[in-house]
């Protein structure tokens, strides 16, 4: 299967997240004020957004249709996907505004990347099982 046109479309989803935030690194690196990226609080809702986009493609898909479908399945795997991700946002986000520090800062910068191939790695399942359906 060629993933080449759907990858496209995430990439350019993607892009309206990434673009804010390559601008606000370049600006605060410019004014050496390195510690305001890490604990800018910014990383927890943009990770929370590209978590609830991953679980949209694929609840959008699974409730499209019936066929060949293991609920159960896809039901723990969004569950998954929602506490290991959706919820540590918003308790990092939280954290962030309470009590500001590197380490939540870092934390919230990595959960940031694993949301980052979340929405890759759903976006294009989403896709495989919404041709595998069509078929």
């Amino acid at each position: 299967m060629n993933y080449s046109k759907h990858l496209k479309s995430l990439l350019a989803a993607y892009a309206f997240v990434v673009v804010p935030f390559t601008l606000m690194i370049i600006v605060k690196a410019s004014e050496k004020k390195w510690q305001e990226i890490i604990l800018s609080s910014d990383w927890s809702i943009a990770s929370f957004i590209i978590f609830g986009q991953s679980l949209t493609f694929l609840s959008s898909v699974l409730i499209s249709t019936t066929k060949n479908k293991k609920r159960e399945g896809w039901e723990w795997y969004i569950a998954k996907v929602f506490l290991t991700g959706v919820g540590p946002s918003l308790v990092l986000y939280t954290l962030l505004l309470i009590k500001p520090s590197i380490p939540i800062g870092i934390g919230q910068i990595i959960l940031f990347i694993y949301a980052s191939y979340r929405f890759f790695v759903d976006g294009l399942a989403a896709k495989k099982l919404e041709s595998d359906l069509i078929q």
